[in-house]
């Protein structure tokens, strides 16, 4: 829908792979498999719902798109955070995602503000 929406949906590939290797890292060496089985959900769904925003038919499905991307986005931070926290992923690989998926939230911040729609309440708006 948005010529934006197609460059952070390449980054975001490259970002999904990183978390593809990320939870491979630590489901074997570290064999931690709960918090990175949510990790690789919740990163690999930025890329799914900013592809989705990429096929809208509406403005309403853009948003509704790029919203739950932001929301996977916030998740995949919590869950970074957690790991790093508990010293299960190493502080320098943890804060280079971390880094990457704060860019992705300031990104997909922009990318809602800019598309007209405040709130789910101006869908009703849109025709």
């Amino acid at each position: 829908m948005n010529n934006r929406t197609s460059v952070i949906e390449k980054k975001g590939f490259e970002y999904a792979f990183k978390i593809v290797h990320c939870y491979n890292y630590l489901a074997d060496a570290k064999k931690e498999n709960y918090f990175s089985s949510r990790l690789l959900k919740s990163g690999n769904a930025i890329l799914h719902s900013i592809e989705d925003a990429q096929a809208a038919k509406s403005k309403p499905d853009y948003y509704t798109s790029l919203s739950a991307s932001g929301n996977e986005a916030r998740k995949t931070r919590t869950y970074l955070n957690l790991l790093k926290a508990a010293h299960v992923l190493e502080t320098e690989a943890a804060d280079e995602l971390l880094k990457e998926t704060d860019t992705y939230c300031k990104a997909l911040t922009l990318l809602l503000s800019s598309s007209g729609i405040r709130k789910s309440a101006d869908f009703t708006k849109i025709q």
